[in-house]
């Protein structure tokens, strides 16, 4: 699998694939485990290094002998969802939101009515089974929802709007 690591301001391109760890396309022997701690422990080029991951609002703090590091991980699959909701899934101009794939409607995470943020998490959608949040564009006030919890939708299909707030 891929991702996308940014350590610090620091981008890089990372692939596992088995017991090999590809950084920015060159290779590197890997093995990663879990200590008692709860700490990862990796081995790499015949070198262990310990690293523990604490999760916080914008993805993870990275501590190794006491130095800390601000660390966000994003999936393929994270960068596809997010073209797919930035590039077909929303129209931030009249802030219709629209389904970025085909899937099943699971729940509401807002009222109607209800003041939202940019990248608040609205609704959840099941895309081959897995469950994808459906985050505001934009900031404003849930209007009418268009869909239901436990309805099934085609891409591009109106799931609700954000109305700019005043």
């Amino acid at each position: 699998m891929k991702y996308q690591v940014d350590v610090e301001g620091r981008q890089f391109e990372v692939e596992i694939k088995g017991d090999t760890v590809w950084v920015d396309g060159a290779s590197t022997p890997a093995t990663i485990l879990t200590n008692a701690n709860g700490a990862m422990v990796l081995r790499l080029n015949n070198r262990t290094v310990s690293i523990a991951f604490v999760p916080n609002e914008e993805g993870w703090v990275a501590s190794r002998s006491g130095d800390l590091a601000h660390v966000t991980v994003e999936t393929e699959r994270d960068r596809l969802l997010r073209k797919f909701t930035a590039a077909g899934g929303s129209s931030k101009a009249s802030g219709a939101i629209k389904a970025p794939m085909p899937g099943l409607v699971l729940r509401m995470l807002v009222h109607e009515g209800e003041k939202v943020q940019k990248g608040q998490g609205l609704l959840v959608l099941e895309a081959m089974k897995m469950e994808n949040e459906i985050k505001s564009p934009v900031g404003g006030v849930v209007g009418p929802f268009g869909v239901e919890p436990g309805q099934a939708v085609e891409k591009g299909t109106l799931l609700f709007e954000v109305l700019p707030e005043g």
